[in-house]
Order: structure tokens, then sequence, then C-alpha cells
């Protein structure tokens, strides 16, 4: 099961606080599924493949940069050893070294759990940014995000490149 399907509801619900569609959102959490003709409830998670599902993804993933200490200067550019990319409920996170990616696993294992969320062990892993096939043109994550080269500046260590776009 992936990541919509075990988003805690009651998170979303809290997360959105009084907001004016609050109870529409609360109507598409349950709303539940038909497949095969038969009708499922969703007791917990989103509808997988449901139009609100990222939304309701970006709810629950709101806060992942205060959570990894990731901080902007006046300009946007990251400030410090860590960035994040994201797309729904999918993210990628570059550390400086090595022993921080494992940190950082740790910090997000117990994030996640709040929202009803694991970090999936097919795609979570370590890896350096240039352990790349020769020739690639782009950097692949465990996510299926990409960073084309050139594009990072900043420092670089043994384990990880980070990008200030």
């Amino acid at each position: 099961m992936g990541s919509f399907d075990n988003i805690a509801q009651d998170f979303i619900l809290k997360a959105i606080g009084p907001f004016p569609a609050r109870e529409l959102i609360r109507q598409w959490l349950k709303a539940g599924y038909v497949e095969q003709g038969v009708w499922h409830a969703t007791e917990s998670g989103t509808g997988q493949g449901a139009v609100v599902s990222p939304l309701l993804a970006n709810i629950a993933l709101h806060g992942l940069e205060s959570a990894l200490g990731i901080v902007r200067n006046a300009r946007g550019h990251i400030k410090g050893p860590r960035t994040v990319i994201r797309y729904a409920d999918d993210f990628v996170v570059l550390c400086e070294t090595k022993d921080d990616a494992t940190d950082v696993i740790a910090l997000l294992t117990d994030w996640l759990a709040e929202r009803g969320l694991t970090l999936s062990e097919d795609k979570t892993r370590i890896v350096h940014l240039t352990d790349s096939p020769r020739g690639s043109t782009s950097w692949g994550s465990p996510s299926g995000a990409t960073q084309r080269p050139g594009r990072a500046r900043g420092p670089s260590s043994d384990h990880a490149e980070r990008g200030r776009g």
C-alpha cells in the first residue's frame, strides 16, 4: 500500500483547522471508492488516483522542510546542509554527508508516523549523487525525481551534493 492509502485522515483534518472547505475535504476523505462495481469505504488514506489526493498529500507533508531544519535566506536560497525535493507523496532529501542522511531517515521515520505514513522500503536508500550510469543526463532518485547535472551549486562531499536553486 502506498502513502495515499495510509495518510491519517484525522491528521489532515486537524492540520487544516477551521478552513472554510473543511467539511468538503472531510467528505472527500470519507467518499470511498468503487472497484468492479462494489463500493468500499475509506477508513484511512485518500483515494489513489483521486483528483484531490495530491493536494491532501501536500497537506500531510506540509512542514517537511522545517522538520528537516531547512532554512532559507531572504532570497529563498537554502542555508544549511540539507534540502528536499518533493512532488505529491514522493520526496528526495539531499544531505552533505552519509551520517547526516542516516540521521534524516531516523528523524523522518518519527515525523511521518504522526501522519500515518512510513518510508517506503523499496524507495528509501542512501546513494551518492554521482553514483549514476556514465553518460546519464540526470541523477535518478529513489522517488523518480531527477536533478540535472550542472544545476546543483555549492560544496560537494563524499556523500551528497545540494542544489541551491
